[in-house]
Formats: C-alpha cells, sequence, structure tokens
C-alpha cells in the first residue's frame, strides 16, 4: 500500500523523549510516557474526575492509575484532543491490541494506534 506521509506523535519525560511513527496515512498514533517515580498524591480526585466509571473499577492504586492515564493520554493524541477531552475519552471503547505498553528506563510509555 502507498503511504507517503505517515503519521507521528511526541512525548517526553525530564529525562527521555519518545517518538511513535505509523508508517501510513490512513490511521493515527498517539504516545505518552511520565517517569514511573513520579508520585500523583491526588490520583483519585483525578481518577474521579477524569476517568469514566468503568475505567475507576481498574484504579486500585497509584500506579494502576499512572498506567490508565499514559493509555488516555496516548489515545487523547491518536484522537487529536487534548487534556481537556480526557475526560470523554474512555479507553475501554478501543480494542485492547490497539494499544502497547511498557516501561523503558523507568518511564511508563504507553502507544496507541488506531487503524483506519
Amino acid at each position: 500500500m502507498d503511504c507517503p506521509l505517515g503519521t507521528f506523535s511526541l512525548a517526553h519525560t525530564s529525562t527521555h523523549a519518545f517518538c511513535a511513527f505509523y508508517g501510513c496515512s490512513e490511521g493515527a498514533i498517539g504516545v505518552d510516557a511520565e517517569p514511573m517515580a513520579r508520585s500523583v498524591s491526588r490520583w483519585q480526585a483525578l481518577s474521579q474526575r477524569f476517568l469514566t466509571a468503568g475505567e475507576q473499577r481498574l484504579v486500585q492504586d497509584e500506579a494502576s492509575f499512572l498506567r490508565l492515564w499514559i493509555k488516555k493520554e496516548a489515545l487523547a493524541k491518536a484522537y487529536g484532543m487534548g487534556l481537556g477531552d480526557a475526560a470523554r475519552i474512555d479507553t475501554l471503547s478501543v480494542a485492547p491490541e490497539c494499544f502497547w505498553q511498557d516501561t523503558v528506563e523507568n518511564c511508563a510509555v504507553s502507544i496507541c494506534l488506531l487503524p483506519q
């Protein structure tokens, strides 16, 4: 398939930069990253404000909140939306195979690929 330009997404922490590239113009990609050592002292309040009810049931502690948060941000970037739209985005409405998550040098990284 001839895909002339492709799409990309960028994310960074204070120590790392990440770029996700999808070599096809017919789709979207988003990446987000956060340091694993990052403290999110208000994670419970943020969960209630920005996560759907289904997503809230998945969050048990600060680490699980952080992983879901970067997944949500990667999805928002793939949709071309900003953080203000995070509450409207439901990560559970997207097929699990559209996401990749891992830890890279003490950074939690999430990539969302939305093929068309």
